[in-house]
């Protein structure tokens, strides 16, 4: 599960569940297009307590975990149970293995991972992996250009050996000796020596700087409205955004096959040269897992 607005990290994922031997494997999706987090951690909470196992993927932005990601982790943690407690509502989460993958745009992932594995512990997964894979940035472009291609076939393969490795963790959890399900006050992630900061850094907040639409490109094919993970673009004879809400995630700037869906803030090209100049080296993917 995860949320992936240009596709990135959920072909990570796919990689990954080649490599752990589940090539099709069911996505829940935590993009809030129709629900808001709380209702999706309802919605979803039968299928995580029933699964065997679980990879969490989720995109950097300024070195934390989109608001939406962390909203949806908690509610999913407020809705365990205590240990040995009988009842109908599953336990989402109760000592579940789980994989935490991030992806980032080639600068740095800084806390987001950690925030990540912290999450998922909170709700009760046993954390027994974690990665953190460089994917094109999202405020990448054909003048400046940012982890263009990234995950390439070197990045998936080593999702694909993440995946093994995954595999094998949880069945050597399986083979040992069964324990007590995890409690909140009690589940800890293993020792995997993720990089990182508590407190976490500060989150950015945003400012409202959305997507613009060129007018006389813009052949109303609704593309960017299927596009946008927050549901906040709506297309009738015209393009109408919810720019307080942007995230700037820009896929509707990837998705849009006119190029009428452009970034244009001024803020945001600055950051988007900055980031082509001065974080061109290729960085690899980062593995945790014992």
């Amino acid at each position: 599960m995860g949320f992936s607005p240009t596709g990135t990290g959920r072909t990570v994922l796919g990689a990954v569940a080649r490599g752990f031997g589940v090539p099709a494997p069911p996505f829940s999706s935590l993009a809030p297009r129709d629900a808001s987090p709380q209702e999706l951690a309802h919605a979803h909470r039968k299928r995580i307590a029933a699964a065997d196992a679980v990879a969490v993927v989720a995109p950097v932005y300024a070195g934390r975990l989109p608001e939406l990601v962390e909203d949806y982790l908690r509610h999913l943690a407020e809705l365990r149970s205590p240990a040995g407690t009988a009842g109908s509502t599953p336990t989402p989460g109760t000592s579940i293995p789980a994989l935490a993958v991030v992806v980032y745009g080639n600068r740095a992932y800084d806390d987001a991972l950690l925030e990540l594995t912290d999450l998922l512990t909170a709700a009760g997964f046993s954390v027994l992996a974690a990665a953190a894979f460089v994917g094109e940035h999202s405020y990448s472009t054909d003048d400046t250009p940012i982890a263009v291609g990234r995950p390439n076939r070197s990045d998936l393969e080593q999702a694909e050996a993440l995946g093994a490795r995954f595999a094998e963790l949880c069945d050597d959890r399986a083979a040992a000796t069964p324990v007590p399900p995890a409690t909140a006050s009690t589940a800890r992630p293993i020792a995997l020596n993720i990089p990182g900061s508590r407190p976490y850094r500060e989150r950015r907040v945003p400012v409202g700087e959305a997507p613009i639409t060129v007018v006389e490109d813009c052949i109303l094919c609704g593309a960017c409205e299927g596009a946008c993970p927050l549901g906040i673009v709506s297309v009738t004879d015209h393009v109408v955004t919810d720019a307080k809400r942007c995230i700037a995630c820009c896929a509707c700037v990837k998705e849009c096959p006119t190029g009428a869906r452009r970034m244009e803030r001024e803020r945001i090209l600055s950051v988007a040269a900055r980031l082509s100049r001065d974080h061109a080296t290729p960085l690899p993917p980062e593995v945790f897992a014992p």
